[in-house]
């Protein structure tokens, strides 16, 4: 067979027994072994180290529950933040409002924005009880 011929002069493929392969996975070293020749790619070309990509970033997840108000919103993973403990509680939002909001406004969290807006709701909790405990002081004395 000529394909015999033109791969035995590969130092890889004679080492192994040619007998030992089907016709097709012939056919198809012999294709490989010519495009090798004609566009003149030695085996150490082909041994490069395979380019590792990382996957990507998993996606957000949407929101479960949102503010009507402000937009922020939880994906009911964690401890709840202090807006929604806030909403429940003082502004007198129910749970199913602030799912429906959620549904309506699906959007993407995005985890630096809420974290900001956490942090201005902190302080504004903490601007109101400072603020009620002065007036509570005030009362008291007078």
């Amino acid at each position: 067979m000529a394909a015999d011929c033109y791969l035995l002069k590969y130092p890889m493929i004679r080492e192994t027994d040619l007998s030992d392969f089907p016709p097709e996975k012939l056919a198809a070293l012999l294709k490989i072994r010519k495009l090798m020749d004609f566009w003149r790619i030695t085996p150490g070309e082909l041994r490069v180290a395979p380019r590792v990509v990382a996957p990507p970033p998993p996606a957000p997840s949407p929101y479960r529950y949102r503010h009507p108000r402000t937009m922020l919103g939880w994906d009911g993973q964690g401890a709840q933040p202090a807006w929604l403990r806030m909403a429940l509680l003082r502004e007198g939002y129910t749970v199913d409002e602030l799912r429906r909001c959620a549904e309506e406004f699906p959007g993407i969290s995005d985890p630096e924005a809420d974290l900001a807006a956490e942090m201005a709701v902190a302080a504004q909790a903490a601007a109101d009880r400072a603020s009620l405990a002065h007036a509570e002081a005030a009362a008291q004395s007078a």
